[in-house]
């Protein structure tokens, strides 16, 4: 094992810290992290985002709004679709010819 302390005693370890933690003055809250982050392994920027309660919200994505339309995600799906097959045309076509796949791209590029 890899030593330390188990993942529950660190959850204990946070809930029982964190109320003092919120309310101490901040000497007092650099001292308490301290030995938080000495017991605890952890570094100090995660031990501050566990202790003031910050690290909960983390991985959660608000949902947005959409800014376009179902056509424009449409044409949208279709170039990346074009796109994806022309680098594998110019990928066999490099292969093919022997030249880099660079210099295919720029060649094409004249013909467009």
């Amino acid at each position: 094992m890899g030593g330390g302390i188990s993942k529950m005693a660190k959850q204990e370890l946070v809930a029982t810290v964190r109320d003092r933690y919120q309310q101490a003055s901040k000497k007092d809250k650099g001292r308490i992290l301290d030995e938080f982050t000495t017991i605890a392994g952890h570094h100090r920027k995660h031990g501050i985002r566990l202790l003031s309660g910050t690290a909960d919200n983390k991985g959660k994505q608000a949902e947005g709004r959409r800014i376009y339309d179902d056509s424009v995600r449409e044409a949208v799906i279709v170039v990346w679709c074009l796109h994806r097959d022309l680098e594998k045309l110019a990928s066999s076509y490099a292969n093919e010819t022997g030249r880099e796949i660079e210099e295919t791209r720029v060649s094409w590029a004249g013909r467009v």
